[in-house]
């Protein structure tokens, strides 16, 4: 099946037909082309299904008919009975482009890839008596249904092996199994999940979480066509916002009417009142672990002035903790009960309205989970519950990693974040997830606290028996009071968040637990006005908690063997 589709309007650059002007040799590369076939799933709404038995119809379908407008060129679309399918044709060559594909390790081996055209969050379904949940984590031990040769089933497969994944054919088949209770969740794109769920009255089933992955949809190339793809990048980049918004509007977002439907609310009404029954939930095992204390001291009389000090002291961390989450809590359930009672009301009837409203309510959602995720990681590394599980891991990807999962928040800041690290790995026994704990809270404070246009830099060497990792930042600095409580829990300092962002004191405490958990140490050079640098050593075997040892009183004090590193 060929397109011949003409996009209306002229992009920048185009002529007087459409097509986008190119270089000789691009031109003549791409007239070469007799046709080029393009892969689409036909059981993939709303991106590309079929309607009512007709032909395909979808974004997907829409977006190719203006690429074919934009490039000049003739597609031609091939299906298969499932992805699946089409995965497999990819590999053997059978077809030239796959569209709505994610990008992913095992695909580079046999395919190239466009930028991506738009991305979804990755939604963790559950059946409506299920609880909520923070992170795909609480999925462990649980049996979750994921459709084979998707890329969310690789990410599974590799990065939770805790979590039995059920393959299925297509994501209407991991969705039903849900509803029927044969498996615990599926994990699906959003928009797909919204319209099977829809689509199949499958109303016993909700949106229990949001994975902290985005689907990138990107058009996927044969890997001996790699002119195709700047081509390709560039007539996605020629799509106006508003061209982008239509084809949203059209297939995702907005109903046949022109109303705003409160079904497309209810997974948000879900999430408040989940991170309303967390905060509930917090209290209460707060509030137990006070009085497991209070008992155990009353049981030891001859400790009694020591007992009655800490319980002091646990009662007024408990107060301040009651009342910066009262604070920080209470904004954001608010500004949702009240968007989401306007909706109710009709009082979103323009979709532009909508959707600022829809992204304000997902936005406080994120804020009251990272608030609720510090404390209950502050609550575990105290309480001892939490145990670190030693493996070999290979410092510099992983920090580099941790480092580019901030570059968004640097980027809105026009703040620039540097890397210094070696050409070649550097192995250490760790926990990984301490690990990117630790140097997540320190890139992140420090973006935080320096000004916008000013630079972050991280560094990482490995040397007698230690990887030493350094994040230093062009911000305010600290004094000599400020020294003195830099890794106390819900401590305010004299610097402030320089693009209004929240700061809950709950960060350095996190990376100071993580680094006594590891063995290692942690040190803070800083003079008012002039920035601040926090090193990091960790040793290269595996260690006892605390046996840095200095640790907890280096402070801002006595420098760490690794203090030279040069930044």
């Amino acid at each position: 099946m060929c397109l011949a589709l003409a996009c209306a309007g002229r992009p920048a650059g185009a002529d007087s037909s459409g097509v986008l002007s190119f270089a000789p040799h691009e031109r003549a590369w791409l007239d070469d082309l007799p046709v080029i076939r393009v892969g689409m799933d036909p059981y993939w709404p709303p991106f590309s299904f079929r309607e009512d038995g007709e032909s395909l119809v979808g974004f997907d379908v829409d977006l190719l008919g203006i690429l074919n407008a934009r490039l000049g060129v003739t597609f031609e679309i091939v299906e298969a009975e499932n992805w699946e399918a089409l995965v497999g044709m990819a590999r053997r060559g059978e077809v030239d482009v796959l569209f709505s594909t994610a990008d992913s390790p095992e695909r580079r081996e046999f395919l190239l890839f466009s930028r991506p055209y738009v991305d979804f969050p990755m939604a963790v379904i559950t059946r409506r008596e299920s609880p909520f949940l923070l992170s795909v984590e609480s999925l462990a031990g649980q049996r979750v249904s994921v459709p084979r040769d998707y890329v969310y089933f690789e990410w599974l497969r590799r990065n939770h092996p805790e979590i039995t994944i059920v393959p299925t054919e297509s994501n209407e088949e991991a969705l039903v199994l849900a509803a029927r209770g044969e498996v615990d969740a599926t994990v699906a794109n959003l928009a797909n999940a919204s319209h099977y769920i829809r689509a199949r009255g499958l109303t016993n089933l909700k949106i229990a979480g949001i994975a902290d992955k985005s689907f990138e949809l990107r058009l996927a190339v044969r890997r001996d066509w790699p002119e195709l793809v700047p081509l390709l990048d560039r007539a996605i980049l020629s799509l106006a916002p508003e061209e982008k918004a239509a084809l949203l509007a059209k297939w995702v977002y907005v109903e046949h009417e022109d109303l705003i439907v409160w079904s497309r609310v209810l997974p948000y009404v879900w999430g408040a009142a989940g991170v309303a029954t967390l905060t509930i939930v917090f209290f209460v095992l707060w509030n137990r672990r006070l009085s497991r204390e209070v008992r155990r001291r009353r049981m030891a009389e001859e400790q009694l002035l020591c007992a009655q000090a800490r319980l002091t002291g646990l009662n007024e961390e408990k107060s301040q903790v009651m009342n910066m989450v009262a604070h920080d809590v209470r904004g954001p359930l608010t500004n949702i009960l009240c968007r989401l009672d306007l909706v109710g009301h009709g009082g979103y009837v323009d979709i532009a309205k909508f959707r600022r409203a829809r992204d304000e309510i997902k936005a406080q959602v994120r804020r009251v989970n990272r608030l609720l995720e510090r404390l209950l990681v502050v609550n575990a590394l105290e309480s001892g519950s939490f145990e670190p599980t030693f493996e070999r891991v290979e410092a510099v990807s992983l920090v580099r990693e941790t480092v580019d999962g901030h570059r968004g928040p640097a980027q809105s800041k026009s703040i620039s974040l540097e890397e210094r690290f070696p050409e070649v790995p550097a192995y250490l026994e760790s926990d990984r997830s301490a690990l990117a704990g630790i140097v997540g809270n320190l890139v992140s404070n420090a973006i935080k606290y320096t000004p916008r246009g000013g630079r972050v830099t991280v560094a990482l060497e490995s040397r007698g028996g230690y990887v030493a990792v350094r994040v230093a930042d062009t911000g305010p600095g600290f004094d000599d009071e400020d020294k003195a409580r830099l890794y106390q829990k819900f401590t305010t300092l004299s610097a402030r968040p320089t693009g209004g962002e929240n700061s809950f004191g709950l960060g350095l405490a996190i990376a100071k637990h993580y680094v006594d958990v590891l063995g290692g140490r942690i040190h803070c050079e800083s003079k008012p006005g002039e920035g601040a640098v926090f090193s990091v050593e960790l040793p290269v075997g595996r260690a006892k908690a605390g046996a840095g040892g200095e640790s907890g009183s280096f402070g801002c004090g006595k420098p760490l063997a690794g203090a030279s590193m040069p930044l």
